[in-house]
């Protein structure tokens, strides 16, 4: 008897996407999106649901469609989107109505290509805590479009200024400071205890700045044992003569010109802000939603830029370098601005701590004729002991862990202006790593003494 051959049920191959009842554009569009899951790892992505499959694009996650069915958005925020983002630029190109792109929280790598700003149509980039690298295009700051930029956090370390290199770190290029006139004096720290934290009596009389300090209770074991572990962190510096007054000068001018010019009245600030709570002047008000100044970010203006990158190169990062003990090459400017204090707008800044390890401010003009009042107020959150910093001239500049407690006092007369930094420290030595950590993982931080 002849047996009957086993039937099997053959399920036929998936037509080309030319056969489906799709447009062209629509089919590039998945093109483009199938090539963006292959180059960024998506067989690894957290949630990768209906890519690659003939379902609606609406319905592949992260993914939307406007009414005509193009793409619009996508939304892959902490999804463990792995890779170059370089490398999906000219696919991101082909989604020619894309104006929203959401990629925060996860492992992109490489530089951010100006392309994303010139030739899209983004209004929103999300970007933030990745571990991107290089410079930042101005094309983003100058951006007509980007209502929404976010490329800070994680280990990004996007900037549009000044980053020392290796050849940077080199003695010779701190004990250039002192052949510009930049006087430094770093010390011992003074360990806190019963006695009063008075920096004016254990620094020298030749100063111009004025100092005062209070104190109320006992130092603790644990802030002994941190200042002992890492003593220039609590220490308060002042730099005299840490740029020139002319070209404190040159940046006070330059921020009032830009402030004043039409088509930077209204525009948005960096980094979460919507331009729409922006005030009528170009002088930001909202830039910092916590704590914030009224202040101008020097990224926005090319001439402000172009000042503060050499400043940053010639002297403010190698002193800071110097002070606290780190090569230049490891610190970065996370966010530079020009602040002002007038008796018509803001005249004082509570109490805070900075999210950076290190900051300064630096003064821009005198406290002698133009203005009163004034002054970066720091206090010991241990013994909640005050210490007022305020130099009386034009580029001294106060350097110092951005985790102490510190405020901008009431100014009661005149116009101050500062320039504020905000420095991030990116290290791979193993002892440095640790003085990172521990600024990162401290709740409060005190100060010791002056340094001047």
């Amino acid at each position: 008897m002849e047996s009957k051959a086993k039937r099997q049920k053959v399920t036929p191959p998936s037509p080309p996407l030319e056969q489906w009842s799709i447009g062209s554009e629509e089919a590039d569009e998945r093109s483009a999106l199938g090539q963006i899951f292959d180059k960024l790892s998506g067989k690894n992505w957290t949630r990768s649901d209906n890519w690659n499959t003939r379902s609606p694009l609406a319905e592949w996650y992260g993914v939307r469609v406007d009414t005509a069915g193009r793409v619009n958005v996508l939304e892959l925020s902490k999804n463990n989107v792995c890779g170059r983002l370089e490398l999906v630029v000219p696919d991101l190109l082909r989604l020619k109505e894309l104006n929203q792109l959401w990629l925060s929280e996860n492992k992109l790598t490489g530089p951010l290509p100006a392309w994303l700003a010139e030739k899209t149509k983004l209004t929103i980039l999300d970007v933030g805590s990745n571990s991107l690298r290089g410079a930042l295009s101005p094309s983003f700051a100058s951006s007509e479009l980007l209502t929404w930029f976010d490329y800070v956090g994680g280990e990004n370390q996007l900037t549009s200024f000044w980053r020392g290199s290796v050849q940077n770190d080199e003695t010779a290029q701190i004990k250039d400071l002192a052949a510009a006139g930049i006087s430094i004096d770093v010390r011992e720290p003074l360990a806190l205890s019963a006695a009063s934290v008075n920096p004016s009596t254990s620094s020298s009389n030749s100063s111009n700045s004025s100092s005062t300090s209070t104190s109320s209770s006992t130092s603790s074991a644990s802030q002994q044992q941190h200042i002992s572990q890492y003593p220039n962190l609590w220490k308060v510096n002042i730099v005299k003569h840490a740029i020139s007054p002319n070209t404190c000068l040159q940046l006070i001018n330059e921020a009032e010109k830009y402030a004043a010019e039409p088509e930077h009245v209204g525009n948005r600030p960096r980094d979460y802000i919507d331009v729409q709570h922006q005030n009528n002047s170009g002088w930001s008000q909202n830039r910092h939603k916590s704590y914030s100044t009224t202040d101008i970010d020097v990224s926005l203006s090319p001439e402000l830029l172009d000042i503060c990158n050499q400043a940053l190169e010639s002297s403010l990062l190698p002193t800071m370098a110097k002070i606290f003990g780190f090569h230049i090459s490891e610190l970065g400017i996370e966010d530079m601005f020009v602040a002002k204090y007038d008796m018509k707008g803001q005249k004082e800044l509570r109490e805070h701590r900075d999210g950076s390890e290190l900051s300064f401010v630096l003064a821009l003009n005198g406290s002698n004729n133009e203005y009163e009042g004034g002054g970066t107020l720091f206090r010991n959150s241990y013994t909640n002991s005050t210490m007022l910093i305020k130099p009386d001239n034009a580029g001294d500049c106060v350097m110092f862990c951005g985790r102490q407690f510190h405020s901008g006092l009431q100014i009661t007369k005149g116009t101050r202006y500062i320039l504020t930094g905000f420095v991030r420290i990116y290290t791979k030595d193993v002892e440095r790593k640790k003085m990172v950590e521990e600024i990162v993982a401290k709740e409060t931080m005190g100060y010791s003494r002056v340094n001047r």
